[in-house]
């Protein structure tokens, strides 16, 4: 199954922290999510890439976050959580429309929208796109800079340690700052709680624009 997922691989090596995935959740995303996600979590389970920098989820564990930033909108519900970053960026993929949204940043509520796959999906190439999807993911994509370009990952591993599955870091407002200043600030914070207090600080934005600093990254 990995030659599907041969590019992704080759960028981020071998998961780390595989947890195993029971029949349940299986048959629950049976239809809901491709085939071939299905089939990788059953090779590798949910499980974390270059220290943490990306993690393929469970979407079960994030089914209250999307009611509380996304239950007011119609089709919220088929939406889910598949990957997300160390940093708190979510990868949504929607049933009918794949990879339209990526909530790339919930600390100022900035949900991004794309063209996403609604087209190939209707005629059946939902595994197509998430191969497609998961094999133009890149590190430095997945990664947070400075307000000098200078990328943050590394810097903040060897400060505060690698993190767990339900773990992120967060420093406010971080790309405003130099790393020398930004740095001190980063703490390891747990994900789900970083998304309920972020949804009682920040409305939702969506937008067909990348924040700034996202300009030349890949969504």
């Amino acid at each position: 199954m990995d030659h599907h997922f041969e590019s992704f691989f080759n960028n981020f090596g071998s998961p780390i922290h595989n947890e195993s995935v029971d029949a349940a959740i299986l048959t629950k995303f049976k239809g809901r999510l491709p085939d071939r996600l299905l089939e990788f979590w059953q090779e590798h389970g949910f499980c974390g890439f270059k220290e943490g920098l990306l993690w393929v989820t469970n979407p079960e564990a994030y089914e209250s976050d999307m009611q509380t930033w996304f239950g007011q909108f119609e089709g919220a519900k088929d939406y889910y959580v598949i990957a997300r970053t160390a940093f708190g960026k979510l990868y949504l993929w929607g049933s009918r429309t794949g990879t339209l949204f990526t909530f790339i940043d919930p600390s100022r509520g900035w949900l991004y929208q794309n063209k996403g796959n609604a087209d190939d999906i209707a005629q059946g190439r939902a595994d197509q796109c998430l191969e497609a999807f998961f094999n133009a993911q890149k590190p430095e994509a997945q990664d947070i800079k400075d307000k000098t370009g200078q990328p943050l990952f590394a810097l903040v591993v060897e400060r505060l340690g690698s993190i767990k599955k339900d773990e992120i870091f967060y420093a406010p407002a971080s790309h405003l700052l130099p790393a020398s200043e930004s740095l001190r600030y980063f703490t390891k914070m747990d994900i789900h709680a970083y998304l309920s207090i972020t949804a009682k600080c920040v409305e939702l934005r969506i937008s067909d624009e990348l924040p700034p600093e996202h300009s030349t990254q890949n969504a």
